[in-house]
């Protein structure tokens, strides 16, 4: 069963962002997490809630790569 959720967050030297998260409970009890509106970005988790805190970590290292790379962060809007 798939729940999407709208969360926003502060990302330090970058600023307000507005998550487009998608969770999903696998069969073997782990939810994934899926930002959907920043590609190839998610994580997961033992519980819902950890599976959305690890993939706001996730998000924070995308976007700091994506700045000491000088690149655009490829938001989906």
């Amino acid at each position: 069963m798939e729940n999407i959720i709208e969360k926003s967050i502060y990302i330090e030297n970058y600023g307000n962002v507005l998550l487009n998260i998608s969770i999903e409970k696998d069969n073997d009890g782990v939810y994934s997490a899926i930002i959907l509106n920043l590609p190839g970005c998610g994580s997961c988790g033992e519980t819902e809630q950890e599976a959305i805190l690890n993939a706001q970590e996730a998000v924070s290292g995308v976007i700091e790569d994506y700045q000491e790379n000088n690149e655009r962060v490829p938001w989906i809007e």
